[in-house]
């Protein structure tokens, strides 16, 4: 075999789950005795030296957050995520070690291995591309020996997760709008890619709702991607097919600057003519005029991951899944004043 042997490698010549094999390295769970022979087996066979062969590196006195993470050209969330993570662990006394590769039920057990090879007492997966995680990797994830913190996407009951209510925001950046005196508002949405998209277009049918205004989908419009170009495209089409929006909640400052644009392109006043809203308020108090945004708490996003994994590794054994949801906050600017 070339190179170190893994987890999986184990795994593999054992016939058993990494999950299993890191229940016997670390001492934690039930293992049958005969699953328990084989795996020591493949292990002596293999030659494989992880984190339990050196007993100058005990977990309990690891200070490594794995966080993985994918990257993303044009939507700025993730990152600066993974720097609030990095700057909440370092506080805390924790160093991070990024793993940035999209994660899916297809390539968990990969990443799993991977940051367990290096000596981590806690994982953050901060971008999980299904909708839900599967009951294998479930188990993965919970007898893996360290603490795990999804957040944001794919929340699991059964396991620590971290999320902001994101529906509630974009909720209210549509009544703040509707509130004002807007009556033909819009929402200008990325690709509906899963719970956090399909619940931002929820809170946006709620607010209409309560005003017996007509959710119907002429005011829900579907960019192709999070590319800015594909939001102004859109806003082309929309403004061809008529009546022209007086209103527009955008799924993100990106999309909330590139109708900003738009309308200064096309002589549209704002807010005169139409009121703009972003989300993130990231790049929304740069635009001209400044830009109303929904503010998405990552601070305190970071700062709720690093304390899970901190109890957890203080807790005696003991392990209760955690789930904290945050409500993110409208910022009001200039771009949304309101109609007289």
């Amino acid at each position: 075999m070339k190179g170190n042997p893994t987890l999986n490698d184990v795994a593999e010549m054992a016939d058993v789950s990494i999950a299993t094999v890191s229940r016997v390295l670390n001492q934690n769970g039930y293992v049958s005795s005969e699953n328990r022979l084989k795996i020591e087996a493949a292990i002596t066979k293999l030659g494989y030296r992880g984190r339990s062969s050196n007993k100058t590196f005990k977990r309990k006195k690891s200070r490594l957050i794995a966080i993985i993470t994918s990257t993303s050209r044009v939507h700025t969330f993730l990152p600066r995520l993974t720097y609030a993570l990095s700057i909440a662990a370092n506080q805390a006394g924790y160093f991070t070690l990024g793993i940035h590769r999209s994660a899916d039920n297809e390539t968990l057990p990969e990443l799993v291995n991977l940051a367990l090879e290096n000596n981590i007492c806690g994982m953050v997966f901060t971008d999980f591309k299904d909708i839900s995680v599967n009951p294998q990797n479930i188990d993965i994830l919970l007898h893996c020996g360290v603490p795990v913190v999804l957040v944001e996407r794919a929340v699991c009951s059964e396991l620590n997760s971290v999320k902001i209510d994101t529906r509630q925001g974009v909720y209210m950046a549509a009544r703040h709008l509707l509130d004002s005196g807007r009556k033909n508002i819009i929402y200008i949405s990325a690709p509906i890619s899963g719970t956090v998209e399909q619940d931002r277009l929820d809170g946006f049918r709620q607010a209409l709702l309560e005003k017996n205004i007509s959710a119907d989908n002429g005011r829900i419009h579907i960019c192709n991607s999070m590319a800015r170009e594909d939001c102004y495209m859109e806003l082309e089409k929309i403004f061809k097919r008529g009546p022209a929006p007086d209103g527009v909640v955008a799924w993100s400052d990106v999309f909330g600057i590139a109708a900003m644009q738009y309308f200064n392109r096309h002589k549209i006043k704002v807010p005169e003519d139409v009121a703009v809203v972003g989300y993130d308020d990231f790049l929304a108090s740069h635009a001209v005029p400044p830009m109303s945004s929904v503010k998405s708490p990552l601070e305190d996003m970071a700062a709720a991951a690093i304390n899970i994994i901190h109890e957890n590794n203080h807790s005696g054994g003991e392990f209760f899944a955690r789930t904290v949801a945050l409500t993110p906050k409208l910022i009001v600017r200039e771009s949304s004043r309101i109609k007289l």
